[in-house]
């Protein structure tokens, strides 16, 4: 369940449930550590929950962002915080996952975070935004790279390895606490050394994103390219040819024995 960001699917009503609608923020569910945080569309609810084999509860106590909201979006949170007092546990399958109130009935729907193509795969950068604010590409070696392992932690390599925490929603991304990680630089490639001060300085600056299948945008508060990215699939493994029949008897063929030496 900490695995991911999952997607806000529908909430239930007195008329059934009802799909939801997206705003900015583009609903969301995310667990972390015994905590979690919601947005249905307007701000953001932060708490505590509980979870015992199928069992799930909701703190009571939640605390929220305040933030400008279309009556619409406001009305789809009301109904789900109204409805975290009453889910009492969940249920999961391939598409997604149900919390459900003490009688059974759904209560919110999630969608898999495996639907989102942002975590666990790696990017490599293309361009950022350099320390004299003009976006540049990057350079062809060595390989600058990012990775959000799970809904809490990324990592990646800009000639040092460096980890970092985030939080983020369907649309803003921003980095909490510092970057850490070793400190040797590129020493035999300067020109890396400082693509690696600004890439890691860019970073630290990021304030929302857009991804696709392919890509990865990261722009500040303004809006402003800091850094894009393609994304790099794994090679798949090399596979050892499949010997042939004759190769094989070549094999199992015991050696000829060495020929006997002449008569003296």
């Amino acid at each position: 369940m900490e695995d991911g960001v999952w997607q806000l699917d529908s909430y239930r009503t007195p008329l059934g449930l009802k799909s939801a609608i997206s705003g900015d923020g583009s609903g969301y569910v995310a667990f972390e550590q015994g905590g979690f945080r919601i947005n249905a569309g307007c701000d953001t609810l932060r708490g505590n929950y509980w979870l015992e084999e199928q069992r799930l509860l909701f703190s009571p106590h939640i605390a929220s962002t305040l933030g400008d909201c279309p009556a619409t979006l406001r009305a789809q949170e009301q109904a789900v915080l109204a409805l975290l007092p009453t889910i009492a546990q969940l249920r999961e399958d391939a598409d997604g996952m149900t919390l459900l109130d003490a009688e059974g009935r759904a209560a919110l729907t999630l969608k898999a975070p495996e639907k989102a193509p942002l975590q666990r795969r790696f990017w490599r950068l293309l361009a950022y935004r350099n320390s004299d604010n003009v976006v540049v590409t990057a350079l062809p070696t060595p390989h600058f790279t990012l990775r959000f392992e799970d809904a809490v932690r990324l990592s990646g390599e800009a000639c040092d390895e460096y980890r970092g925490a985030f939080v983020r929603d369907a649309r803003f991304l921003r980095l909490e606490g510092p970057l850490t990680g070793t400190k040797l630089g590129c020493p035999d490639a300067p020109d890396a050394s400082r693509q690696a001060e600004d890439y890691l300085r860019a970073l630290r600056r990021v304030d929302s994103y857009r991804v696709d299948a392919e890509s990865l945008l990261l722009r500040d508060v303004d809006g402003r390219m800091l850094a894009r990215f393609a994304a790099l699939e794994p090679q798949p493994p090399v596979q050892a040819p499949t010997p042939s029949v004759a190769d094989s008897a070549a094999r199992e063929r015991p050696a000829p024995l060495p020929a006997p030496s002449p008569p003296r």
